[in-house]
């Protein structure tokens, strides 16, 4: 996947990870305001099906996430993990409401309220038809 950040109003990171678990310890995006900054990341998708996203800043920031191929699971035909590649499409772009969240992802913030839900969502990713 190919996930970029856009208009930043502070430094942070983003971590992408498997929706329904918890978050790593681990950027996979580093940003400084004002930057466009794109970046690859293989990145495990949930059991639920999601992957999630955090900003990590004192900002927000607009985020657009491309996926580029999948992997198969363990125990998959032909092959466990192979790789299988995929022209891009754009499955999130909070710039105009693509995945369905629209608008700045706010910072994450110790909070159980639903006002702070943006700075950690889930994206479904759906399985290419063949």
């Amino acid at each position: 996947m190919n996930i970029t950040v856009a208009n930043p109003t502070s430094n942070g990171f983003i971590t992408a990870y498997a929706g329904g678990t918890n978050r790593p310890a681990t950027s996979n995006l580093n940003f400084a305001p004002g930057q466009i900054v794109p970046n690859f990341a293989i990145t495990p998708v949930g059991s639920d099906g999601t992957i999630s996203f955090t900003n990590s800043s004192n900002g927000t920031v607009q985020l657009i996430a491309d996926i580029t191929g999948y992997s198969l699971t363990p125990g998959a035909s032909p092959a466990p993990g192979t790789f299988s590649a995929q022209a891009p499409f754009r499955q999130l772009d909070t710039r105009d409401g693509t995945g369905g969240v629209g608008g700045p992802v706010a910072p994450d913030r110790p909070s159980t309220s639903k006002s702070q839900a943006a700075a950690v969502f889930p994206l479904p990713v759906f399985p290419p038809s063949r």
